[in-house]
């Protein structure tokens, strides 16, 4: 699917115009399977513009955690303990939990010692977008003893440095 994306992307030269023509074609595909009824056609639009919007807007890892996803939904979900099939139930949905869980905890950073990072690779600001926190940054704020920023504000009470090119010299 990525390659009819790409493919599309490359022939039409427009990213909305190749997501569009996605989401037509595989709707279409779709829906030829149910002898285009009007349900799975609006179904289809909503859930292929969905998923071209997840894999442009978010990414491939996004996407690949979506497939994941359907593919353990296909799992014999019941929460009817009796049942033979309780056992592999249980597990899908626990594996489905947990990966949420961890995607959840990890995205608000973690306990607090776990966000204190050394200066490499935090962003100074937002004038400096490509800049990163090390010596080689020319002209830009170089952060010294591994502090780093939150919300433009020094997380340890260490003073920035300014330095110039000409400085350098």
């Amino acid at each position: 699917m990525l390659f009819v994306l790409v493919l599309l992307r490359a022939l039409l030269r427009k990213e909305w115009a190749a997501a569009a023509a996605f989401v037509l074609l595989f709707t279409f595909l779709s829906a030829a399977l149910s002898q285009f009824a009007p349900v799975v056609l609006v179904i289809g639009l909503i859930y292929w513009g969905l998923l071209v919007f997840l894999l442009i807007r978010f990414g491939l890892l996004a996407f690949a955690a979506h497939g994941l996803f359907v593919s353990l939904l296909s799992f014999p979900l019941t929460t009817q303990g009796s049942a033979w099939y309780a056992g592999i139930s249980l597990a899908g949905i626990l594996l489905m939990a947990a990966m949420a869980f961890y995607g959840f905890y990890t995205s608000l950073g973690g306990p607090a010692r776990f966000r204190r990072r050394h200066a490499q690779g935090v962003r100074l600001s937002p004038l400096f977008p490509g800049m990163r926190g090390s010596k080689s940054c020319q002209g830009a704020v170089e952060l010294h003893r591994g502090c780093d920023l939150r919300h433009g504000v020094l997380a340890d009470s260490i003073p920035l440095k300014i330095t110039t090119p000409e400085d350098r010299e």
